[in-house]
């Protein structure tokens, strides 16, 4: 593994938990359990536990891309699948290509903009 292949592991696993306490102080429906990001491959890959599921959900999130917007950090996804058919169906039909707002405050909102 290069130098800058592990500079780049460093800090997709600080941008990962990062995103993963935002969200988990933004999920109202359960938490997050893992969050995995891969920058480079534009790839995040998440477990959740969600209220009313006896098993975690496991969601992969491709081709994601980055923006801004006044209330935050925006994160549009390319492709979701899911651990569950009705969930990945849900996804693509209402998530999938629309941005979702990552609520931050403007400091951490740079700095987990330059980790990702």
């Amino acid at each position: 593994m290069s130098l800058s292949q592990m500079v780049v592991g460093a800090k997709d696993a600080a941008a990962g938990r990062g995103l993963q306490e935002i969200a988990n102080r933004n999920l109202d429906f359960g938490r997050v359990r893992s969050l995995k990001l891969d920058s480079q491959a534009r790839r995040i890959e998440v477990e959740l536990d969600l209220h009313g599921e006896s098993e975690a959900v496991h969601v992969v999130i491709e081709d994601y891309r980055l923006g801004e917007s006044p209330e935050g950090l925006t994160i549009t996804a390319g492709k979701i699948t899911t651990s569950r058919q009705w969930l990945t169906v849900l996804a693509q039909r209402f998530v999938v290509g629309r941005p979702w707002t990552l609520p931050m405050q403007p400091a951490a909102q740079l700095l987990v903009t330059r980790l990702i």
